[in-house]
């Protein structure tokens, strides 16, 4: 996280806050959801690293929250 407040959850577990200086790892093809808090925003670098074959390791994405769900 480079700034703001948000929040992660790997399924099944607990939802986690997460603040700018954290760095979260999270294993390939790992189910997970993150965004910002309810009150505040974030902003965020992604990192992905190749597979050792060079082939694409795509990104698993959960639908999109709303407020109701979140």
């Amino acid at each position: 996280m480079t700034d703001g407040v948000g929040r992660i959850q790997a399924r099944g577990g607990d939802v986690l806050e997460i603040r700018a200086g954290d760095t979260i790892l999270t294993a390939p093809g790992e189910w997970h959801w993150h965004g910002a808090a309810p009150d505040r925003f974030m902003t965020h670098v992604t990192v992905y690293e190749a597979a050792d074959d060079g082939a694409e390791t795509p990104a698993l994405a959960a639908a999109i929250a709303t407020i109701d769900t979140y």
